[in-house]
């Protein structure tokens, strides 16, 4: 939180309501000194808990009606119910940093006038956002500040920061084929009659075609897709946003923890919401058109 304050003037100060849960911790947030909105963060498991990570709206905002309140549920380490230091792993921290960019987002978007604009008017730019501050947890000078070691406390090397980023990009081609095809077969099933659709037999005939690995015939992904129900047809904004993404990556030229162009992909992307279309949004930050050749380079 500490980060995410310097990177965009926010400013989070504790707030002693109780809501669903004990463990659940609710801040008052403030943008340049402004009032925004509140979030809380329901950070550790339990029972009957929903089990992934997600960003989740508890209300929407309106300037001058309704402050946004919205809701980061993890499941990561819980301090107390560990045997030692609750430590997480990088891709735990990973996830963190991409919802805590849908967080950041919805507070941003939800100073528009109109509810209905507190959100991106193309769906398939919702994902944009979060994949762009992924960027900052593999950057060395971000980890030093808080990737310690649990013994020594000596703080993370540039070489390890390196072996992380290789680690990442191993097999980049690959899962990119993969979200492609899931992306086809999003748009597949809601394409077809539903009266006649065998999802498992649509699901292996566009793997003959766009899977990078064989299916095993006896697995049936699609009916535990948990993406399904929230994306629908729109799958394919994993794709689309993490082009977008890399394109706002490439406007960072000063390094990411430039706080005049943080500041501006703020006003200039986040607030805006709704109020005009996405790419636009985007050309005005970059002070040119979005294209693929960033992607290209993430891609090559």
């Amino acid at each position: 939180m500490r980060f995410n304050s310097e990177l965009f003037g926010l400013e989070f100060s504790r707030s002693p309501d109780a809501l669903w849960h004990s463990s659940v911790e609710t801040f008052d947030v403030a943008v340049d000194g402004a009032p925004a909105g509140r979030i809380s963060l329901d950070m550790h498991p339990r029972p009957a808990k929903y089990k992934h990570a997600a960003n989740f709206g508890y209300k929407p905002g309106a300037a001058g009606k309704q402050e946004t309140h919205s809701v980061l549920v993890c499941n990561f380490p819980d301090p107390a119910t560990s045997q030692g230091p609750a430590l997480m792993e990088h891709r735990e921290v990973v996830t963190y940093f991409h919802e805590f960019g849908h967080l950041v987002h919805s507070l941003m978007r939800g100073r528009v006038p109109w509810a209905r604009l507190g959100r991106p008017v193309e769906f398939d730019f919702i994902e944009a956002p979060s994949q762009f501050l992924e960027q900052w947890i593999f950057d060395h000078d971000v980890l030093r500040r808080f990737a310690r070691h649990v013994g020594t406390g000596e703080p993370i090397s540039e070489q390890m920061v390196e072996r992380l980023r290789t680690a990442r990009d191993f097999g980049r081609g690959v899962q990119t084929q993969r979200a492609v095809f899931l992306s086809m077969a999003s748009l597949e099933f809601h394409d077809r009659d539903p009266a006649d659709l065998d999802t498992t037999r649509v699901w292996r005939e566009l793997a003959k075609e766009w899977s990078p690995v064989e299916i095993d015939p006896e697995t049936r992904f699609e009916a535990s897709w948990t993406h399904m129900p929230g994306y629908a047809a729109s799958y394919y904004t994993y794709s689309l946003s993490r082009a977008i993404a890399e394109s706002l990556s490439s406007g960072m030229t000063a390094g990411l923890l430039d706080t005049r162009q943080t500041r501006r992909y703020r006003d200039l992307v986040l607030a805006q919401g709704g109020l005009k279309p996405a790419l636009d949004l985007v050309h005005e930050f970059l002070g040119r058109p979005h294209d693929l050749g960033a992607f290209r380079s993430w891609l090559a």
